[in-house]
């Protein structure tokens, strides 16, 4: 009992002090505190596959991402810690895939999907900042020449009548594919030649488009073909 007795004295007392039954073990000296493994390029991968790749990319972007992730980055960084990936090893890769012909446009993928993951590292706390990085290759402005009138006659002359709804979109109204295909009823009013592209399918899969657009749509046969560089 009276042993009893003291230990119910301490526990109060170390309520009392901190909270809690125990007494906090004192904690090691930051020296002495092992570290924990660095985490890998790899396991970054995965973060951002279930969490931003899903949530901040388009479908399209998100099957680029993954080719680039899949047969060109986790095979060569897969298993090198995260904080080992820097300027000098980016640079190094942009290099080969130089050597290889790779256009400026499909490096600069390359190096973005690395940005992403690094980037997506950083949120989840295991990266510390993110590193000094080359810049992205430059790329010129893709300019896609606009359908003659002799042209856009002739394919809608041999079109179906579904084929000729889309292409008509895309030529008249400047919709891209994904927005054709996402096109509802209650986008459109005929009434007033008026419809709004609110939705794009790509892969099976709806997203918002790059802009949504409001516009009129004049009769196909007497206005001038559009494109969208």
């Amino acid at each position: 009992m009276a042993a009893a007795r003291v230990e119910e004295r301490r526990i109060l007392a170390n309520i009392a002090q901190y909270g809690e039954a125990n007494e906090p073990k004192p904690e090691l000296p930051e020296e002495l505190v092992p570290e924990k493994p660095a985490a890998t390029f790899g396991q970054a991968v995965e973060l951002f596959r279930s969490g931003k790749a899903i949530t901040k990319l388009k479908s399209s972007t998100r099957a680029g991402y993954e080719a680039i992730l899949t047969t060109r980055l986790l095979p060569r960084f897969g298993d090198r810690p995260l904080n080992g990936i820097a300027f000098e090893e980016v640079t190094k890769l942009d290099a080969e895939m130089v050597k290889e012909g790779l256009s400026a446009s499909r490096r600069r993928n390359v190096q973005a999907a690395i940005r992403s993951v690094l980037r997506a590292a950083v949120d989840a706390g295991l990266l510390k900042e993110m590193p000094k990085l080359p810049d992205l290759p430059k790329t010129g402005r893709k300019k896609l020449p606009a359908f003659t009138r002799e042209q856009v006659d002739r394919t809608l002359d041999v079109a179906t009548p579904s084929q000729t709804i889309a292409f008509s979109l895309a030529i008249y109204a400047g919709l891209r594919s994904g927005e054709v295909k996402a096109l509802r009823w209650s986008d459109v009013d005929l009434a007033q030649g008026i419809l709004v592209v609110r939705l794009s399918r790509s892969k099976g899969e709806l997203s918002t488009p790059r802009g949504a657009t409001c516009g009129s749509f004049p009769s196909p046969r007497s206005s001038s073909p559009s494109s969208r560089a």
